[in-house]
């Protein structure tokens, strides 16, 4: 933010193609979510793997990709990354690494359309200790 305020004072320097390097080519597997991770990483992941790969989960043996989440407060001790510790109405909430809490908003599960988390949780048997993650 501060270098686009001052984007009319900033002076440019050319870039030397011997210090670029090429990203690498992202693989459907990059999207997995690893839970273990803190939710703003997770976070940046669902957005930043946005259209593709997608970041995504298992619940049951099956694919769930999250769409839209947000890291959210929640007391999370006592349990295993991954485990759901909100699952009410609109609120499903994942515990993450470094006992942080990422609130999913919107999904799809495998073979279904995207959804909002009410509309998840109303068609599902999802309940506080389920776990996402495992295959």
């Amino acid at each position: 933010m501060q270098s686009l305020k001052q984007l009319d004072v900033i002076t440019p320097r050319p870039q030397h193609s011997r210090d670029a390097t090429f990203a690498p080519i992202l693989q459907k597997t990059n999207g997995a979510i690893d839970w273990s991770n803190r939710a703003v990483a997770i976070e940046r992941c669902v957005r930043g793997f946005q259209p593709w790969p997608n970041a995504y989960t298992h619940y049951h043996n099956q694919r769930l990709i999250i769409w839209k989440a947000a890291v959210t407060e929640s007391a999370t001790t006592g349990t295993r990354h991954g485990d759901v510790i909100v699952a009410h109405g609109d609120d499903l909430i994942v515990k993450c690494g470094d006992e942080t809490a990422l609130r999913l908003i919107e999904v799809q599960p495998e073979g279904r359309r995207r959804m909002s988390v009410r509309d998840f949780l109303n068609g599902t048997h999802l309940k506080i200790g389920d776990r996402f993650g495992e295959v």
